[in-house]
């Protein structure tokens, strides 16, 4: 069952939509448009999906969700410990700084050396850190319970 969702999920991320088109061959955005990832709680998720958007259309979520979920389902399904083991703090502060700075859409994972354990713990960071709100708010409490006793 869990096999298949995760299936079902990954397969949402192996769609072209990532693909930069070559117009696009570094960051113009000026500082006064960019809107940064990761804040204390402060991040306009509106605004950044607008700002993802520039280079990716099609996207739902923010472009870090996509990116480092796509990182770990196309490495790091098998690695233990994924969401326990801390990532690099060197590594992830450099991830950090290029999405903080609109550089996010041309950060490629692999060739940065960015890890399973340093997209997993950026992706959780970003949830805890930088949402106004929390993913699974009491507003929507019973929702979410009625989600999950429907399984």
């Amino acid at each position: 069952m869990v096999g298949g969702a995760i299936s079902a999920i990954g397969s949402s991320f192996t769609e072209p939509q990532l693909s930069i088109p070559s117009v696009l061959s570094s960051p113009s955005q000026s500082p006064s448009d960019v809107v940064p990832v990761f804040t204390n709680g402060e991040t306009d998720l509106e605004a950044l999906l607008a700002f993802d958007r520039k280079t990716h259309p099609t996207l739902k979520v923010p472009l870090l969700m996509t990116k480092t979920l796509e990182h770990l389902f196309d490495s790091g399904l098998n690695t233990e410990g994924l969401f326990r083991v801390p990532g690099n703090a060197t590594s992830m502060a450099a991830v950090e700084e290029e999405y903080n700075a609109g550089r996010g859409a041309f950060l490629d994972f692999r060739k940065k050396n960015v890890s399973c354990e340093d997209a997993a713990s950026l992706l959780k960071k970003f949830l805890r850190e930088s949402l106004p709100d929390e993913l699974f708010t009491a507003k929507l409490s019973d929702k979410f319970r009625a989600i999950v006793g429907a399984f």
